[in-house]
């Protein structure tokens, strides 16, 4: 897409056509059913939206589905200033968006220019904005616009960093920070299908550069690894990392059950009994 993008005339229109093309069934079931209960509550919910193709889809998505939901539905943009004109061209983007669809957008940005560009800085920089917006504006809800290609991509970049079971199943549907419910509605989505149907909609987004630059490993995975992946496996890979992806969520599951119920053995007291933990499975030490 271009970086001067102008929007259809009739953006809620197009918005309905893209819900046609992906009703609730291919979201995500548990957090669909956790958004909906959310929906219920009649609290503001927060959607982040970048302006680029994922979150696009997921706040078309989500204005589309809950009609009810609307005037509550707050759009969630942090400027990180790293690209100049086009960084400040993804927020008049997410601007036009909230305007054409009478939605309230909130926009913020670093205090000061920070020299920290790695991943984890940013994701800090926006996680403090989410905390703000919860106190300022009783945002308790924020919905994310990942997708099963996201899922793929931090399984790969994770595996050779060594880690556990709690490490290969994210990003979650369904998580928590700061009593805050992040939900990834979309995770079971591939992004070339969220293309398509923005495309068939006739829906703009805006592009990233900086997901063009191979000095970023997740770039390098996204650009060569995955599609390699892809193209060599002998089956829908996207859908089998899928189903990995909720096993290892509900081994975690059975992993954490498992612990609780072992400290309680390993409890006198106020006290441990460390000859008692010793002799458990080392993943329930730990």
């Amino acid at each position: 897409m271009s970086s001067s993008l102008e929007l259809p005339d009739k953006l809620a229109e197009q918005a309905n056509q893209l819900f046609t093309l992906c009703p609730k069934k291919l979201w995500h079931t548990r957090a669909l059913k956790e958004l909906e209960d959310k929906v219920l509550t009649n609290k503001p919910i927060g959607v982040a939206c970048s302006g680029g193709a994922d979150s696009t889809f997921s706040l078309l998505l989500v204005y589309a589905a809950f009609p009810k939901l609307r005037n509550k539905l707050i759009i969630l943009h942090y400027n990180h200033q790293l690209r100049g004109e086009e960084s400040d061209g993804d927020e008049s983007f997410v601007n036009d968006l909230c305007k054409a669809l009478s939605l309230t957008c909130l926009i913020e940005k670093p205090p000061a220019k920070s020299h920290k560009f790695d991943e984890n800085s940013l994701r800090l920089l926006r996680l403090n904005f989410w905390k703000k917006v919860k106190k300022e504006h009783d945002i308790y809800t924020i919905i994310q616009g990942h997708h099963s290609d996201d899922v793929a991509e931090t399984l790969l970049w994770r595996i050779p960093r060594g880690t556990s079971v709690d490490g290969l199943f994210s990003p979650k549907p369904i998580s928590q920070f700061d009593n805050i419910t992040i939900l990834r509605p979309f995770i079971s989505i591939a992004k070339d299908l969220i293309v398509e149907f923005l495309k068939k909609c006739s829906i703009p987004w805006r592009e990233d550069s900086s997901n063009l630059e191979e000095k970023y490993l997740r770039n390098k995975i996204r650009k060569s690894v995955l599609p390699a992946w892809k193209e060599s496996s002998d089956r829908e890979l996207l859908k089998g990392i899928e189903s990995t992806r909720d096993l290892l969520e509900k081994d975690s599951e059975a992993l954490d059950f498992h612990a609780i119920e072992s400290l309680k053995q390993c409890r006198s007291g106020e006290r441990l009994e460390v000859e008692i933990l010793m002799h458990l499975p080392h993943a329930t030490q730990r």
